[in-house]
């Protein structure tokens, strides 16, 4: 019962997603070795449910594919789109500092920008009142 109450209640936190996943792994295997095997569609649930929402992509992903996944399907996207976290995050700050190193240019455009008037009064954007078909 503990097993099963603490696998569900399970959240990825501030966890490595590979932390997670064998922490996941480690409460089903206590399970199975219980005689209460999870199955692996109680095991994906289990794992996207433990998930933020900075993998909701691979959630939606997973929900309305056309093929049901593998737990070891799921864990490899998983990893892999954590791994794409990382890279990101590191190019990041030079891609930041870049930007901010950029002198900023002074708006020396002064003009006062021009309207042109129209007699339609707002109906539609179609022929102007003088060129009616008949």
């Amino acid at each position: 019962m503990f097993y099963h109450r603490a696998l569900h209640s399970q959240r990825k936190g501030d966890m490595s997603m590979k932390e997670f996943l064998l922490k996941i792994k480690s409460y089903c295997d206590n399970l199975a070795s219980c005689g209460e095997a999870i199955s692996a569609h109680e095991h994906i649930t289990v794992i996207l449910n433990g998930l933020s929402f900075e993998y909701e992509p691979i959630f939606l992903i997973i929900l309305a594919g056309q093929h049901a996944y593998t737990v070891q399907g799921v864990t490899t996207m998983l990893l892999d789109a954590e791994a794409r976290q990382h890279v990101i995050l590191a190019e990041t700050p030079s891609s930041v500092n870049l930007v901010s190193q950029q002198p900023a240019e002074p708006n020396t455009d002064t003009s006062v920008p021009t309207y042109r008037t129209s007699n339609s009064r707002g109906r539609g954007r179609g022929r102007s009142s003088g060129d009616h078909i008949q």
